[in-house]
C-alpha cells in the first residue's frame, strides 16, 4: 500500500519514520527539498548531510532530522520504520507492506 506524504511536517512529526532517499533522482530530490520548505520544515541547513551523507532522514520537533552513525543505530533500537521514498505523478510516498494481503511463505 502506498501511503502519499501531503505535509512533511504533519504526515511524519514524531511517528518513527525514517525514509531513505538513496533511490530518487536529482530532479526528485529537489521537489522534495522544495516541499520541505513549503512544509516549513525546520532546520533544512541539514539537507546537504542527508543528500550527500547516509541518505536517511526523520522529523522530529518539526525540525528535519538526519540519520547517520550513532543516530542510526538509536533509531533502530528504538524500534523506528524504516521505508524507501519514492515519487510519482501524484507526490511522494513509501509503501508500507500490509501482511493480510501478502502471501508469505517461507522457503
Amino acid at each position: 500500500m502506498k501511503i502519499y506524504i501531503e505535509d512533511f511536517v504533519y504526515d511524519l512529526n514524531y511517528k518513527n519514520i525514517v525514509l531513505f532517499i538513496g533511490l530518487l533522482n536529482d530532479n526528485e530530490k529537489e521537489l522534495l527539498k522544495k516541499q520541505c520548505e513549503e512544509n516549513y520544515l525546520n532546520h533544512l541547513c541539514r539537507w546537504k548531510y542527508i543528500e550527500n551523507g547516509s541518505k536517511f532522514f526523520y522529523v522530529e520537533n518539526c525540525d528535519l532530522q538526519d540519520c547517520n552513525g550513532i543516530e542510526l543505530l538509536n533509531c533502530i533500537q528504538d524500534e523506528y520504520d524504516f521505508y524507501l521514498l519514492e515519487h510519482d505523478e501524484n507526490g511522494f510516498y513509501y509503501k508500507v507492506i500490509d501482511q493480510d494481503e501478502t502471501d508469505w511463505f517461507i522457503i
